[in-house]
């Protein structure tokens, strides 16, 4: 039996990692394939790839993948022969019904390692699978110690030319311990681990491998304090230049491992999820979400001054949670200026305890994936709108810190910062796609100038901008500063550093910057010998 595991990836770096656990699963009568795609392709060449008189063509369905896979199924059902559809997946689990009807003839809820072999094999009454004639209430789980015993999915030969040029995607555990509303991990019971000798040697071949970045899919990390810093120091130690990213929950860090983080780990190897998503109590608790606010507040504090990268996370539309109490809640954590701060809206995901509170509290939200909210009792169709515009300016601005300095200027000088970044990202919207830099830039400067002046803005955007080149910074505004000053400012730098005058002069790069709220003169060297920041200058040309 000739077998195609398929899906389509949200883009090319992404790789799917379930397909490779039921890979590595095979029994030795199927003869099996694995082909993926992306969300982007052209539906004509993936079908072309599906009808090439496959048995059983298997399809892995995610909530950004969802309608396109239910298209494409459509027209596999025009197929003659017709193979047979099975799906799985978590956008399949807990929507199992919804598959049957559009044609599958196998719906595989949960962990498929097993239960999507019993199918194949004939046992449609196999825990987790449903047909038409036979529906499983309970949800597939696999058993991990027999995981842990076949050919590693993360090293097939097949994937090792490309090692490099894509994500791999790791888990040290499956499950979830908590129980927050609005996530599909709330409904599955139990947490389960792979060993330590699992792991030791998993990590072993990511060091002697030319992987790039890997992500753990853990849902939370760091929920076994010694084990937890056992993987990550196993992962510092790593000779490559890998760089590492997972998801804590800073509530429950123990603090060996968030001293190890800052003090002592790789600052370039790791970077770290963190769901925040509320600062206010009464929706935290709403959503069965217990978090110490200002623990989190410090450590996403301290590891960002630390230099690691922190992505943080903030879901709009949680129970409870007007405009003006999540405008709270983004402040609160801009000012603790983690690297990435994402602006979710909330999804009300199929068989959540939120999607099935959400009737009674009479929520708007689509009916087919994403499932996004489009009103709640607490936030108007505006207010969402509001919080859009946003999220695209967090994304264009902060986290790409092409306005960083700008934007905390102006909440250091008393401007209501979120306000004027709602109205930054409404103008951003207005733009053609895809954007252009020198547009976005427009866009800040236009909401920058109403509150400081031209000249400031334009500092604090040159101040984000010198830091993000690596070559000369193209001068987009006007440098007025008299030559006199320039030599003193060159000559202090010359002195301060080592390198020779000449140097500055023929290669300094001098603009208007911001340095301790106020206006200043930067100097930078654009060369692969010097290339770096030399300082910041008063006015006058004297060092700050």
């Amino acid at each position: 039996m000739n077998v195609l595991l398929t899906t389509c990836n949200a883009s090319y770096i992404h790789k799917n990692l379930a397909l490779r656990w039921l890979y590595v699963m095979r029994p030795p009568e199927f003869s099996v394939s694995i082909k993926e795609f992306t969300i982007n392709d052209d539906p004509q060449k993936i079908l072309n790839h599906m009808s090439q008189g496959w048995d059983v063509i298997a399809l892995s369905v995610y909530i950004w993948n969802s309608e396109i896979i239910a298209a494409l199924i459509q027209d596999i059902l025009q197929f003659k022969p017709k193979p047979m559809i099975v799906v799985g997946g978590p956008e399949v689990t807990y929507t199992s019904q919804r598959w049957l009807d559009i044609g599958a003839d196998i719906v595989i809820r949960g962990e498929g390692e097993e239960a999507f072999w019993q199918a194949l094999k004939g046992n449609l009454t196999f825990e987790g699978v449903c047909t038409k004639n036979h529906f499983s209430q309970n949800v597939a789980i696999a058993d991990i110690s027999r995981l842990e015993k076949v050919e590693s999915p993360y090293f097939l030969n097949f994937d090792l030319p490309n090692l490099d040029k894509q994500y791999l995607y790791v888990e040290s555990s499956r499950g979830c311990p908590f129980e927050c509303t609005y996530c599909l991990s709330s409904i599955e019971k139990g947490l389960r681990i792979f060993s330590e000798d699992y792991m030791k040697t998993l990590i072993e071949r990511i060091g002697n491998s030319n992987v790039k970045q890997v992500k753990f899919l853990d849902r939370t990390f760091n929920l076994f304090p010694v084990r937890a810093l056992s993987i990550a120091k196993a992962m510092n130690d790593l000779k490559s230049d890998v760089i590492v990213q997972f998801e804590c929950e800073v509530t429950a860090l123990s603090k060996e491992l968030e001293d190890f983080f800052a003090l002592e780990a790789d600052k370039h190897r790791f970077r770290f999820e963190i769901g925040v998503q509320s600062f206010y109590p009464p929706t935290l608790q709403a959503v069965k979400r217990y978090q110490n606010n200002e623990q989190v507040k410090r450590i996403i504090q301290r590891w960002s001054n630390a230099g690691l990268t922190v992505h943080a996370d903030l879901i709009a539309g949680l129970p409870l949670e007007s405009l003006e109490q999540f405008k709270n809640s983004f402040l609160q954590l801009f000012r603790i200026q983690p690297q990435e701060i994402q602006v979710g809206i909330l999804k009300c995901l199929p068989q959540t305890l939120l999607s099935v509170q959400a009737q009674s509290m009479k929520y708007v939200f689509q009916n087919i994936a994403p499932y996004s909210v489009l009103q709640t009792p607490w936030l108007s169709e505006n207010d969402m709108k509001d919080i859009t515009a946003l999220a695209l300016c967090t994304d264009k601005t902060v986290n790409l810190p092409r306005a960083k300095t700008l934007w905390h200027l102006l909440d250091d000088r008393g401007f209501d910062v979120v306000k004027l970044m709602i109205e930054c990202g409404k103008k951003i919207e207005q733009l053609k796609h895809p954007y252009q830099l020198k547009d976005i830039i427009h866009c800040v400067i236009d909401v920058g100038t109403m509150c400081l002046g031209l000249k400031e803005t334009e500092a604090a955007i040159m101040t984000d901008v010198a830091k993000l080149s690596k070559v000369t910074p193209q001068r987009w505004f006007e440098f007025d500063l008299s030559d006199e000053v320039r030599q003193i400012i060159l000559h202090h730098a010359s002195v301060a550093s080592g390198v020779s005058y000449d140097v500055f002069r023929r290669k300094g790069w001098l603009h208007y910057a911001i340095q301790n709220n106020a206006l200043c003169v930067q100097c930078w060297l654009y060369t692969p010998q010097y290339y770096g920041n030399y300082g910041y200058y008063s006015l006058e040309g004297e060092p700050l």
